[in-house]
Order: C-alpha cells, then sequence, then structure tokens
C-alpha cells in the first residue's frame, strides 16, 4: 500500500458492510450474515500480502445474489442513525 489513506478505505468499506449487517438483525439474510465482515477483510488483507496469489482460503462463504438484495433492501428501508 501506497498511502496511509488507503486503510481509511478499507476501513469504510468495512464499516459500511458492519452497518448494513447491523440493519438487517432482525432478520438476517443467514444464520452467519453477523461474520460477514470477515469475509470481506480476509478478502482485503489478502490483496495486500506481499504474494497476493497465494490467496488463503476465505473464512466466511459469499452471499448469494438474493441475499445480497435482501441485505441491502433491508439498509435501504432504515434510516441512518
Amino acid at each position: 500500500m501506497r498511502s496511509p489513506a488507503g486503510l481509511v478505505f478499507i476501513q469504510m468499506g468495512l464499516t459500511g458492510i458492519a452497518e448494513a449487517v447491523r440493519r438487517s438483525s432482525t432478520s438476517p439474510v443467514r444464520s452467519d450474515v453477523g461474520e460477514l465482515h470477515r469475509r470481506y477483510l480476509w478478502l482485503m488483507l489478502d490483496a495486500l500480502r506481499v504474494h497476493p496469489h497465494e490467496a488463503s482460503p476465505l473464512p466466511v462463504p459469499a452471499l448469494t445474489s438474493g441475499q445480497t438484495q435482501r441485505l441491502l433492501a433491508g439498509r435501504a428501508a432504515q434510516p441512518a442513525g
């Protein structure tokens, strides 16, 4: 990473994921949705590795398209704050 500012954007992305998950907690899209941030943190950190072609297995499976749509729909339906 060439700039510490890059870490700010990684943090913003993870914060957005965590916020979407928090808002969907009343009707989770699947049982492990609370661990979803781990998948994307892992992806981001793996991309920063010295040898990114040696990717490691992800700790949480990807959401399906339907699960992603339900998660984002719950985010849009609830006011921020």
